[in-house]
């Protein structure tokens, strides 16, 4: 499971969009953690947005368990994934909890995970971020059809 993610989901903050930021999974002397990157234009300022988020993950039967902390905010996430089909394993599906940057509200929403492939930089993985239309070709078809119309949309915890 250690190496380098674009993970997609809806978040409030970018409604009928799918977000796609860079995670990696990474391992040191048997401690396993995790780096988030995130890079979002805002729609009402055109103000690029970095966040970076820090954390632990562990695997427990094909299954991750990954909790992160926003660098500057303090914002905590948290996300389970497992993989999506046996004959799709370069993708993880699951659930996201975690607080909308802009509105500061609880929400939870669906996720998929995609593996970076191994040749393509950091920095090629990072330019390939954002925020993109549902149906944007820019995302793969199994991301695409992961968030179906019932999916636009998060739920804001109440």
């Amino acid at each position: 499971m250690v190496g380098s993610y674009h993970a997609h989901y809806c978040s409030p903050s970018h409604p009928d969009r799918i977000i796609r930021v860079l995670v990696q999974l990474l391992e040191d002397d048997g401690r396993f953690f995790s780096r988030t990157l995130e890079r979002l234009r805002d729609p009402n300022t055109g103000r690029m947005h970095n966040a970076k988020y820090a954390g632990l993950f562990l695997n427990r039967e094909d299954t991750i368990f990954l909790i992160e902390r926003g660098r500057t905010t303090g914002d905590v996430s948290e996300t389970v994934l497992s993989p999506l089909y046996r004959n799709l394993s370069n993708y993880l599906h699951g659930v996201t909890v975690g607080l909308s940057w802009r509105t500061h509200r609880p929400f939870a929403t669906r996720s998929i995970w995609s593996r970076v492939a191994p040749r393509l930089g950091i920095r090629d993985a990072i330019s390939l971020c954002g925020s993109f239309e549902m149906n944007s070709p820019e995302l793969a078809p199994a991301v695409r059809s992961f968030f179906g119309p019932a999916e636009n949309q998060p739920a804001f915890i109440s």
